[in-house]
């Protein structure tokens, strides 16, 4: 009995720091980061789309209207990386660096699941024309996944990628005090866990005790009347 009402305890507990969890994290969930684009304007919008995209994979609900006018884009303009950096610095819990770096350097930054990064590339041209979001590296380091509009998800060779990409990056990542938080958080919930049975273990066993071994008073056997 005592340890069919400790497993209750544990469940209810389990279910309410998962729910808390969800409230508190819900919105940052790593996905594939694939918006619906409704606008086939929007098509045109390399830059921010890739802006939207890093803000998806790394669990971030906002709007491509949002990111858009974040952005501050104009149709037929190729976005600046200084505006998709203001623009992805302006959402809360977001922290994003332009950088220089070689391919190797990218896959070793995609091996932490809190860091995208959004790529200027040459696509149709000699020229940098274009920008994608790398959201992971695979295992052997020779291969990232990028998501790019319309082609969506992709695997490249790194190689490959280097012939169309000369270094300058958006490193985006959540911020430093959002993921302190979130382990915090994840350390904490098994400590509160084990705390709370055992007291829940505790009461029940003292509860169990008294009614298997009441006090002399109440124990105290009766007399029969002659």
């Amino acid at each position: 009995m005592i340890q069919v009402r400790a497993c209750v305890a544990t469940f209810y507990v389990l279910l309410l720091t998962a729910v808390a969890v969800n409230h508190a994290f819900g919105d940052e969930t790593r996905g594939p980061g694939l918006p619906t684009l409704e606008d086939e304007l929007y098509k045109t919008a390399c830059g921010p789309i890739a802006s939207y995209v890093a803000l998806h994979s790394l669990g971030k609900s906002v709007s491509l209207d949002d990111v858009v006018r974040r952005c501050e884009w104009v149709p037929e303009r190729f976005t600046k990386l200084g505006e998709m950096q203001a623009a992805l610095s302006s959402v809360a819990g977001i922290e994003c660096m332009a950088v220089e770096i070689s391919p190797q350097q990218l896959c070793s930054l995609l091996k932490d699941d809190n860091t995208v990064a959004i790529l200027p590339v040459r696509k149709t041209s000699e020229k940098t024309d274009h920008a994608f979001c790398v959201v992971e590296v695979r295992d052997d380091g020779q291969m990232v996944k990028l998501i790019d509009y319309p082609e969506l998800v992709s695997w490249k060779m790194i190689g490959e990628l280097a012939q169309q990409w000369d270094g300058p990056a958006l490193v985006v990542r959540t911020s430093l005090a959002r993921r302190t938080q979130r382990r915090l958080l994840y350390f904490l919930m098994p400590i509160v866990t084990t705390v709370i049975v055992l007291l829940w273990s505790r009461d029940s066993i003292q509860q169990f005790l008294k009614r298997k071994f009441p006090s002399g008073s109440s124990a105290q056997a009766e007399t029969k009347t002659p």
